[in-house]
């Protein structure tokens, strides 16, 4: 893994040939932890490119790493939004959508 100056807009980056994982310089924490786990996503899942359904399936994955199911139950029961759930879970808003919206998990009170 590798810190670098990416475009404009682009979070990480994984590199096939090299087997790289670029993370964007200026990252909170918790967005390196995600994009580090979406990036890790398309290298194990082997994805060469950056399709629709392989940017999906990277985020599925990303998702089901960092989210525990039991930390995450326990948080929806106080959460008044996703954004209190992603802040319990040490995850960005987005990591926390994915994993309700494919694991049909409902929205916090």
């Amino acid at each position: 893994m590798h810190v670098a100056a990416l475009p404009a807009g682009c979070l990480g980056a994984y590199e096939h040939e090299r087997e790289r994982i670029l993370l964007a310089r200026g990252l909170t924490p918790v967005e390196q932890r995600c994009v580090l786990a979406h990036e890790l996503g398309h290298a194990l899942l082997s994805h060469v490119g950056s399709s629709a359904a392989d940017e999906r399936a990277a985020e599925r994955f990303a998702a089901r790493l960092l989210i525990d199911p039991r930390a995450l139950a326990e948080a929806c029961r106080w959460a008044r939004d996703d954004a209190e759930l992603a802040d319990e879970l040490g995850v960005t808003i987005d990591i926390v959508r994915d994993y309700r919206e494919h694991r049909g998990v409902r929205r916090a009170a």
